[in-house]
């Protein structure tokens, strides 16, 4: 097939873009032409990769997602193409990957972070009117064909919103790497990289990865991870970046946590550093999904799971983690932390495996092929019509 597909960015950083990249990889590696439409590209080459630049205006805000949608609109009618795939601010494709959520439902949670002026600002903000403009052209019948909701969460509010046929709109979760993402790497790389970040054999370690210390709720971890006993409660180990990351840092040492709590910054070697990591903490406001879950689980590594992110539907309290049902409480997060580190070893144990085996039931391969089956059907529906 000749699939073109559409994200701002090729790369192998982030949530999306290391989805995508695995997706391509597999679809070349199938025989498949790829045609793809964005702005920034990390250095990759094959045959059957072709790259089209897509513009984007910089320095004001709101046309950079308005200048994408229409330039990559103008670019893909120039083509000719079995499938358009696209997974961003696009508002016209065979099918859509929704990997944010309604637009209306993300700004609620921004304003509820700003006070006064700013939150006025953004409120009646033209980047916010420019995304809901988008959103709604996305979701207009004629302009998709197959929506591809990575929760049931987002499928529940699109439908809500848009009222999108059901046969027009599925739950696909995403799919991981079973093998790269491992339990064996526990072995592979945990030595190594807790010598390498000075952290004991046997300390228990809590993670959480994320690139917005706000929306990814760092200040809760921080705060429920203060409440446990000292000597006892381990490490605690943020990975991403934020431009206010020296300012958590000096949090953490006011409240005497210096020494325990790491703040490594952005990280490529994700696979290492959920080999060293005993329970992964996804505490966010809101999260979509939370792919960075499923790649914990498929270590063998339970979580703790914000109830208003998608990925908390796979998760069984008590069994491969817990979910936090309310991500302000710092409370309720020290609770699941300290429930964690009374755990007996052969406790810990029976939870890695459940966290593996309920990662192995969304294992990268069964996703693709079930993608790939919506892939056939939206072409054969496009063959019917003379498209």
């Amino acid at each position: 097939m000749r699939i073109a597909i559409v994200h701002s960015r090729f790369s192998y950083v982030g949530g999306a873009e290391k989805y995508i990249y695995f997706l391509v990889h597999r679809l070349l590696k199938d025989g498949h032409q790829i045609h793809y439409f964005c702005h920034y590209k990390e250095p990759f080459r094959h045959p059957l990769f072709h790259y089209h630049y897509i513009p984007m205006v910089k320095g004001i805000r709101f046309l950079k997602a308005l200048s994408f949608a229409f330039a990559t609109e103008m670019k893909v009618n120039q083509g000719d193409y079995d499938i358009v795939h696209g997974f961003y601010k696009t508002f016209r494709q065979d099918i859509y990957t929704d990997g944010s959520g309604l637009v209306e439902l993300y700004q609620n949670y921004v304003l509820s972070q700003k006070q006064g002026l700013q939150r006025l600002l953004r409120k009646y903000s033209l980047y916010y009117q420019a995304d809901k403009l988008l959103e709604r052209l996305r979701f207009t019948p004629g302009n998709y064909r197959k929506v591809l909701c990575m929760s049931e969460m987002v499928k529940k509010q699109l439908q809500q919103e848009y009222h999108i046929p059901d046969n027009r709109i599925t739950v696909l979760y995403n799919g991981i790497d079973c093998e790269f993402f491992h339990p064996r790497n526990k072995k592979k790389y945990g030595p190594s990289l807790r010598k390498e970040l000075g952290i004991h054999e046997g300390e228990v370690l809590f993670t959480l990865i994320g690139n917005d210390y706000i929306r990814k709720n760092v200040i809760t971890a921080l705060k429920a991870f203060r409440e446990l006993p000292r000597g006892k409660r381990g490490r605690l180990l943020v990975v991403g970046k934020d431009r206010r990351q020296k300012q958590y840092e000096e949090m953490a040492k006011k409240w005497g946590l210096e020494k325990e709590v790491i703040f490594l910054g952005p990280r490529r070697d994700i696979e290492r550093i959920h080999s060293i990591t005993d329970v992964f903490l996804l505490v966010s406001h809101y999260d979509v999904f939370g792919m960075v879950v499923l790649e914990a689980m498929a270590t063998g590594v339970p979580c703790i799971v914000s109830s208003l992110a998608g990925a908390s539907e796979i998760i069984q309290p008590g069994r491969n983690g817990w979910i936090l049902e309310d991500p302000g409480s710092f409370q309720e997060l020290a609770e699941k932390m300290s429930y964690f580190l009374s755990l007996s070893s052969k406790e810990k144990e029976d939870m890695d495996t459940m966290a593996r085996e309920k990662a192995l039931e969304l294992d990268w391969q069964a996703h693709y092929s079930q993608l790939l089956a919506y892939y056939r059907e939206i072409q054969e529906e496009k063959i019917k019509e003379g498209i």
